[in-house]
């Protein structure tokens, strides 16, 4: 694809001159290859995985298959290149490890990012230092396991200091700290340091923290089935969760948290927030961005088993627009459709808070 852009925008076309947008757009096709610096598909390939998807979640084994799926994919995209036989003669490591980029701890408890960062900065510059030098190793050679292996264990260490102050301010803030042997901290500013903090070891700007896009299946929980003193931490975390909420309230709040300017959120969730009183909160929050859609899947079957009544809403983290307009599908009957946005009924609706706010009216 970078090779067949390349020739279409150096193309002079039996001219002199390219347009201006032909050389905006080479010159920013050959920074991109200078930031990949790849040698081949299998390269170029492990970079873009290593560099670009990342992701968290609570089970374990969640975690292996979705390494596991990420490889296949791989594969798929260039079989000929993901083979021992063409593995370089210093090296048996044919996929890139993604360690470094899958975290495996509770995605809604964990230190407040502003803390954990105060502490990093503060404590352990040196710490931060060595994880960025690790990890620009890594993304320059895939086959290099052991800057893996350092990055697993300085971060082994900055966790468990980072675990001892999450106890102290759950004391502090009158927490239940039964909260610890319930379920697993994350730490997002640790885990993801790299979008938090800028390569001279400064904070990021809060426009420029986090992530391009980010996309997810939260678990849908009810909260009678919410572990009470869970609920009361994430009560306390978390703005939009109110009254009786579910767990995709406080999912969908992270996850824009995480957002850069201007960045794409999607996800496939529960329908409820959108009909009842608690999610009111939620949706007050969500007409702060740019909904872009809102496509009702519940007649498709995308939980077998489950009454969720899902549906996939897609955001941008911009203030909108008085003339920004949102598509919405109802009753998405296929696949197909779904896939090929042919959708039986659709309607561009204008940006009406009163409706979304109030949905009942």
């Amino acid at each position: 694809m970078l090779a067949n852009e390349e020739r279409r925008y150096n193309n002079f076309k039996n001219g002199l001159v390219r347009s201006k947008e032909d050389e905006e757009n080479s010159r920013k096709i050959s920074e991109l290859k200078n930031i990949l610096n790849f040698k081949d598909k299998r390269d170029l390939i492990s970079k873009i995985i290593i560099r670009h998807i990342h992701g968290n979640d609570l089970d374990a084994n969640a975690l292996e298959v979705a390494k596991v799926n990420l490889w296949l994919e791989a594969i798929k995209l260039a079989p000929s290149e993901f083979r021992y036989d063409r593995l370089p003669a210093d090296t048996n490591h044919i996929l890139p490890d993604l360690e470094m980029n899958l975290g495996n701890g509770d995605s809604l408890v964990g230190l407040p990012e502003d803390l954990t960062i105060k502490i990093l900065k503060e404590k352990h510059e040196d710490g931060l230092k060595r994880l960025f030098e690790l990890r620009k190793e890594y993304l320059d050679d895939s086959t290099k396991e052991e800057a893996i292996k350092e990055i697993n264990e300085i971060k082994k260490k900055l966790r468990k200091e980072l675990d001892e102050e999450f106890k102290k301010y759950l004391e502090e803030n009158n927490l239940p700290l039964e909260i610890l042997e319930k379920t697993k901290p994350f730490h997002w500013a640790l885990d993801f340091w790299f979008v938090f903090f800028d390569e001279n070891l400064e904070p990021k700007e809060k426009e420029e923290r986090g992530f391009d896009a980010v996309i997810g299946n939260p678990p849908y929980v009810e909260n009678k089935k919410l572990d009470q003193h869970i609920k009361e931490v994430v009560k306390f975390h978390y703005y939009t969760a109110y009254k009786l909420f579910d767990y995709a309230v406080p999912f969908i709040e992270l996850a824009n948290k995480f957002l850069i300017t201007k960045g794409y959120f999607g996800y496939i969730v529960t329908n409820k927030f959108i009909i009842t009183d608690y999610g009111i909160k939620i949706r007050k929050f969500l007409l702060e961005k740019q909904i872009l859609k809102i496509m009702d899947v519940s007649h498709l079957p995308v939980f077998k088993g489950t009454a969720a009544y899902p549906i996939v809403i897609f955001t941008r983290n911009e203030y909108p627009s008085e003339d920004h307009k949102v598509v919405c599908a109802f009753k998405i009957e296929s696949e197909e459709s779904f896939k090929t946005e042919k959708y039986k009924k659709l309607e561009i609706v204008p940006y009406d808070p009163y409706y979304i706010y109030h949905p009942y009216t």
